[in-house]
């Protein structure tokens, strides 16, 4: 699923020779941080669309290179810049968590691993409450592969949200984003194609690589600009769906001369609130996003089932959700909200070709945000979690 972390090197090797694989790295930073995700053909969204209402699932295709998590809808900041400050409260703090492939290295799950951190607060609102400024900051750290190819987002975000149409029942939010990227990578623990030693049939380091690397540090400007349009019927039902731009400046990222700039990518998402009664609710929610040749589409559902019993837990929250690639992977989903944080984890289950290495193993992912100032009495229940 979207948010695994990348491989920095690619195997290749000829079954005639002597030689064992060699491990080919390329300087550009795209191909050290290429994500290696099937290419599936996803069928039409409608008939998933329908599906949301019978059990739990979500189907998502991926190939998308930058940093994102499986839990999407617990990225606010990351998945649209329009998103900053649009939620049921004053202040809002949150973090992800990604461990992917422990086994893929050696043993440690520290092999590919993403942090993300996140804060935003509300403020100018009218009396009313027609109208309000958000204001965010994101902050991502990313390790990757043999080479300890590193990467650190530090990226803020101010959004304008504006009330409209009849009964003030939908909002239009309009966002943009902007900050800088540092990338690095220890050339030292990579091996390159001309340092295989035939005489000792291994990888000798101490020969001097020809491989057009000139710097192990770079760092860019990165912009994004998003607006979404959500619309309260009730506090039964609301919906919320939009589009963003990452990359609107296409930075040259690349750690050797060669001028490789990041494409832009859009990302269109929707999420909704749907009460089917007075202990459960669902929360449906789409994505997708290009960069370049790269795709992924993704549908989720979650179900909540509030505790309404006389106890410590009461309006507690238990969410339960599942989620799949199809040839690749099995995702399930478990959550608990305690007023008013939640935290969700989940843990990719690997089914593809892939299994033969990994034995099943996947990715373990974990969410976690805190809402300050919620106004309890307020019917805009705006569609959480993504939210």
């Amino acid at each position: 699923m979207f948010g695994l972390s990348s491989i920095a090197f690619l195997y290749s090797g000829n079954k005639k020779s002597n030689q064992p694989p060699v491990r080919k790295i390329q300087p550009d930073v795209q191909h050290l941080m290429k994500r290696n995700f099937l290419k599936n053909k996803f069928p039409p969204v409608l008939r998933y669309f329908i599906c949301l209402l019978f059990p739990l699932f979500s189907l998502t295709v991926t190939q998308a290179q930058d940093l994102h998590f499986s839990q999407f809808f617990a990225a606010p900041l990351s998945t649209n810049p329009s998103n900053t400050g649009f939620y049921n409260g004053t202040w809002r703090v949150g973090g992800n968590f990604k461990s992917q492939w422990p086994w893929a290295i050696r043993s440690t799950t520290f092999n590919y691993r993403t942090f993300a951190a996140y804060a935003d607060f509300a403020f100018l609102k009218t009396v009313k409450g027609n109208n309000w400024m958000g204001a965010g900051l994101v902050m991502m750290n990313d390790v990757t592969g043999d080479g300890q190819l590193s990467t650190n987002k530090i990226l803020a975000s101010v959004a304008f949200h504006q009330t409209f149409g009849t009964f003030q029942k939908w909002v239009l939010s309009v966002g943009a984003g902007g900050g800088i990227v540092f990338k690095k990578i220890d050339y030292t623990r990579l091996y390159f194609n001309d340092q295989w030693d035939p005489n000792g049939l291994l990888f000798n380091q101490s020969i001097n690589t020809n491989e057009p690397v000139n710097d192990n540090r770079l760092s860019y400007l990165d912009l994004s600009a998003g607006a979404h349009v959500t619309y309260f019927h009730n506090d039964l039902i609301n919906v919320s769906g939009g589009i963003a731009f990452f990359h609107l400046n296409k930075p040259s990222e690349s750690f050797s001369a060669r001028d490789n700039r990041l494409g832009i990518r859009p990302v269109v998402s929707a999420v909704a609130f749907t009460k089917l009664s007075k202990q459960i609710h669902l929360e449906p929610g789409f994505l997708f996003m290009y960069q370049k040749k790269a795709q992924e589409y993704i549908l989720n559902l979650l179900t909540g089932f509030t505790i309404i019993s006389d106890s410590k837990a009461k309006n507690s929250i238990v969410f339960i959700g599942t989620a799949f690639r199809p040839k690749d992977a099995w995702i399930p989903l478990v959550g608990y909200q305690y007023k008013t944080m939640r935290v969700i984890l989940n843990y990719d289950v690997n089914l593809s070709s892939l299994n033969n290495a990994s034995r099943g193993n996947g990715g373990f992912e974990m969410s976690v945000v805190y809402t300050g100032g919620v106004d309890h009495k307020s019917k805009r229940m705006v569609p959480c979690p993504r939210l």
